[in-house]
């Protein structure tokens, strides 16, 4: 039987949300077709903003900064159920310091980790953070910035790690 959910808020139709597409399992062992919302990445893709290869290198730096454990110690969910095995997957000490280090060369190639580029794709992508609240609460140097500001510093960076990671094609003769 599908469990029906309760429909989003005016503010997060607003902002894009949408069914999933998948059908999940909820709390109570029925199956629910919840609401989601899409990501910086995938908004801005929609919106024109960015090309694919942009999303992919996205994509590819938030997945190194993941492998790399710089993501905030957080504390675990005591409401959860335990499920044997693990959950997600391990990463041996030189898997971690290759994504490190490839992570510390693409914040080089941005202009460092205080570059306003460096500084916006660690906390947009890397730590999934709101633009907004990069521009807002972060910024660059403890400074606030303009939100279109920072979506023209968060286009620009991910043009460059379009080039950085192999994904630009060359420009056409």
């Amino acid at each position: 039987m599908l469990a029906s959910s309760p429909g989003p808020t005016a503010e997060q139709l607003r902002r894009g949300a949408r069914q999933a597409t998948q059908q999940l399992a909820d709390s109570e062992g029925g199956i629910g077709l919840p609401w989601e919302m899409p990501g910086l990445l995938v908004r801005l893709f929609e919106g024109g903003a960015i090309s694919a290869a942009m999303v992919q290198a996205g994509i590819e730096f938030h997945q190194q900064f993941r492998r790399a454990h710089f993501d905030p110690l957080r504390s675990a969910d005591m409401a959860r159920i335990p499920i044997s095995g693990g959950c997600g997957p391990r990463y041996e000490g030189s898997q971690i310091e290759d994504s490190r280090r490839r992570v510390a060369a693409a914040l080089d190639r941005l202009g460092g980790m205080s570059s306003p580029a460096g500084s916006c794709c660690w906390h947009c992508l890397g730590l999934d953070s709101t633009l907004r609240s990069w521009c807002v609460r972060i910024g660059w140097s403890g400074r606030r910035i303009d939100q279109s500001v920072g979506k023209g510093i968060l286009l620009a960076s991910l043009a460059v790690l379009t080039s950085h990671y192999g994904l630009a094609r060359p420009p056409r003769r």
